[in-house]
């Protein structure tokens, strides 16, 4: 009984690790993308899910694109913006959250 359920968290927990490492490149893509017609235009719709920005940890050797909203979905992929908070780069607060996986 006890090696069916180690094989389910096993596997709970390589879906999570998969789900974060394929909507990180993909916000990585998409971010790369939005560069050009954020820099044309002075604001930017935010759709959910969408990336911000992008977040370099030197000292832990890490670099992860931060994704609008906070919400279970969105906090798979990485780190998230909260709504209505400032944007990071702008003025005033920004919160960003995040989960341990």
């Amino acid at each position: 009984m006890l090696l069916p359920a180690g094989a389910v968290f096993l596997l709970l927990g390589a879906r999570d690790l998969w789900e974060s490492h394929a909507g990180q490149m993909e916000a990585e893509e998409s971010f790369a993308a939005s560069l050009p017609a954020a820099k044309a235009t002075t604001r930017v719709a935010l759709r959910v899910g969408a990336p911000v920005a992008e977040l370099s940890i030197p000292r832990l050797g890490t670099r992860l694109f931060v994704v609008e909203g906070s919400g279970k979905k969105e906090l798979r992929v990485g780190p998230g913006h909260l709504q209505g908070t400032k944007l990071p780069g702008v003025k005033g607060n920004c919160v960003i959250a995040g989960q341990l996986s």
